[in-house]
């Protein structure tokens, strides 16, 4: 079953994405992933070092506790200052959850199955059901920098977001937090959002239109060989044990 509590305090960042909405989704994520590399980017200049501080210390925070945290997540509307000059502040209500024993969620059966298909005579699993899938510390790494990128140098598009799964550029950040922490506690998905995070690294590592592309290397510290050799086996794993090609 998952715990979880409301953090009383308020996380801050400032404005250096496409909406202040999408800075604030980066600060997260980086806060729940622990990377500080690109925070600076959605942080502005004159309150820089202030607001890197504060990332150090929640996260200084979220760590040293008997329990951390599985994962970090927003919970309610945005509460956002328009300053001018192309800045905005962002307030975040912030809760903390954590996923308890073998069984990860309420509702979850076990389809780990070695990363086999469905029994004979057992139906597949359903688009909403959540499947574990049995992945490699790097392969996870791949998925979860794949995310992190849409939140750097690559920006999506309103019809590039719909078409990989998410109803707006809005709702792909708003959902990019939560299962870039999902990925890295290792946790199930459903078949949708394997689906979804699958075809996002695709997208971000090929594309140099919308995506990294030949920064890919620079950002993420993966070679394109190393990063098409991972690719191929998320690729495998996920058409196995998640059924991605069958929406």
């Amino acid at each position: 079953m998952a715990a979880s509590w409301a953090v009383r305090k308020q996380l801050e960042a400032e404005r250096g994405e496409a909406t202040p909405e999408a800075a604030a989704t980066v600060w997260l994520l980086k806060l729940s992933a622990g990377e500080e590399l690109g925070l600076s980017r959605v942080l502005a200049e004159p309150r820089h070092d202030e607001l890197r501080q504060q990332w150090r210390d929640y996260r200084d925070e979220m760590t040293s506790s008997a329990r951390p945290p599985s994962k970090l997540e927003s919970v309610g509307p945005s509460a956002i200052e328009r300053q001018g000059d192309d800045r905005a502040t962002v307030a975040e209500q912030v809760r903390a959850v954590w996923w308890d024993g073998p069984h990860l969620l309420a509702g979850w059966h076990d389809r780990r199955m070695d990363g086999a298909d469905a029994q004979p005579g057992q139906p597949a699993a359903a688009l909403g059901d959540l499947v574990m899938v049995d992945l490699t510390e790097a392969e996870r790494h791949l998925l979860a920098r794949g995310l992190m990128e849409w939140g750097g140098p690559a920006h999506s598009t309103e019809a590039l977001a719909v078409a990989m799964g998410f109803e707006g550029v809005e709702d792909f950040y708003a959902q990019a937090g939560p299962l870039h922490a999902s990925i890295r506690a290792e946790a199930p998905l459903s078949r949708r959002d394997w689906r979804r995070v699958l075809i996002a690294t695709e997208v971000v590592f090929a594309s140099d239109i919308f995506g990294s592309g030949c920064d890919w290397s620079t950002t993420t510290g993966l070679s394109d060989e190393e990063t098409i050799f991972l690719l191929r086996a998320v690729q495998r794993k996920l058409a196995r044990s998640a059924n991605v090609h069958n929406p």
